[in-house]
C-alpha cells in the first residue's frame, strides 16, 4: 500500500489484519483525525505488521483513542520522524504498557522499544495523558530536535519513572541534538521523570519556552558555553551559589520562560498541510471530512 485515503465516520478500528501482512511497508505518512469513535489504529498480530518506512504519524481529534501503539508494533518504526499527537481526550499512554493482556513477549518488545530517529514531537490537548514516553527509551532519542507540549492537564512527567533507578547518586541525561523545547499550560507538570536527582542536559537548546507549569520543580539555566540545563530544585538550590558566577541564565522553579539563542537555523520545523488535497504517493490519510486543525508535518 502506498496511498489511500478513507473517510469513514463511525470506525473504531482502521487496521485489523489476521491473515495477510506486510501491506504497509511502503507508507511513509500516516494521518487520521476527527473519528469520534475510533478506538484502536492498530489491532494486528506482529508477524503481519512492518512498518519499516514509516516517518510521520498524525493524530487527531480521536476523543476515544487511549494509546497509539501496542507494544508490539511500537520497535518497528525504526524510521519514524515525527509524531503529533492532538486533542485526543482519553489517550492515556502513546505507547500501551499497561495492557493486563501483555504477554511475556510483549514484555520483551517494551525493552527493545526505540525511536531513533525521531526528531520532533507534539503533544496538544491531550488530558490524561501522565506522561509522554517510558524513561528506558530516552538513550534511544539521540536525533530529537523539537519537544513541544502544552495543554494536557493530567501530565506530570515528560518521561516515566523506570526499574534503572540509582537513588544515591545524581545521573546526567543529555539530548544532544534539542533544539526547541515547548512546555505550556501544563498545570500537573512537577518534572522531566519521577527521580528526583536528575540532571538534564541539553547542549544545543537554541529556544526555551515554559508558560503556566506552576507545579514544576525543574529549575532551568543556561551555562557560559550555552548549555541549558534542568535540574531538580533540591540540587540546584544547593549548587546555586558555588556556580552562580559559571550560568549565563537561571530560573527559579515555576518561573514562566521565553529564551532564544537568537540564531537562525534552516533546519527548523516547518508547517506542511496535506489534508484536503491530495497526498504525495506513500502517504496515507484517514479523516471523516474536512478536519479542523491541520497537522504539522
Amino acid at each position: 500500500m502506498e496511498y489511500a485515503v478513507i473517510g469513514i465516520n463511525h470506525v473504531e478500528e482502521i487496521f485489523h489484519l489476521q491473515q495477510s501482512g506486510y501491506i504497509l511497508s511502503n507508507l511513509e505518512s500516516f494521518s487520521v483525525g476527527n473519528l469520534a469513535e475510533l478506538r484502536v489504529i492498530w489491532r494486528t498480530p506482529k508477524q503481519l505488521v512492518t512498518l519499516q518506512n514509516l516517518r510521520d504519524i498524525s493524530v487527531y481529534g480521536c476523543n476515544r483513542l487511549r494509546y497509539v501503539f501496542s507494544p508490539l508494533l511500537a520497535p518497528s518504526l525504526p524510521k519514524l520522524e515525527q509524531l503529533i499527537i492532538e486533542e485526543c481526550e482519553d489517550l492515556e499512554q502513546i505507547v500501551d504498557t499497561s495492557s493486563p493482556s501483555s504477554s511475556l513477549e510483549d514484555h520483551h518488545d517494551l525493552q527493545s522499544l526505540s525511536f531513533p530517529n525521531l526528531e520532533r514531537i507534539k503533544i496538544e490537548s491531550c488530558n490524561n495523558l501522565k506522561y509522554v514516553f517510558p524513561i528506558s527509551i530516552f538513550a534511544h532519542l539521540q536525533r530529537l530536535r523539537s519537544i513541544e507540549i502544552s495543554k494536557a492537564w493530567k501530565l506530570e512527567q515528560v518521561f516515566g519513572s523506570g526499574k534503572d533507578h540509582d537513588h544515591q547518586q545524581e545521573k546526567v541525561l543529555q539530548l544532544p541534538q534539542l533544539k526547541w523545547l515547548s512546555l505550556e499550560e501544563l498545570p500537573s507538570l512537577i518534572s522531566f521523570r519521577s527521580a528526583d536527582y536528575d540532571h538534564f542536559q541539553f547542549p544545543s537548546l537554541k529556544e526555551l519556552k515554559v508558560r503556566d507549569c506552576r507545579q514544576m520543580t525543574i529549575t532551568f539555566s543556561i551555562d557560559l558555553q550555552s548549555c541549558a540545563h534542568a535540574k531538580p530544585q533540591t540540587h540546584a538550590s544547593q549548587q546555586m551559589g558555588d556556580s552562580a558566577e559559571a550560568q549565563r541564565e537561571m530560573w527559579p522553579r515555576g518561573s514562566d520562560i521565553n529564551w532564544n539563542r537568537r540564531t537562525d537555523d534552516p533546519c527548523r520545523p516547518k508547517r506542511a498541510a496535506y489534508h484536503g488535497q491530495a497526498a504525495p504517493l506513500g502517504r496515507l490519510h484517514h479523516w471523516a471530512g474536512r478536519p479542523t486543525r491541520a497537522a504539522s508535518l
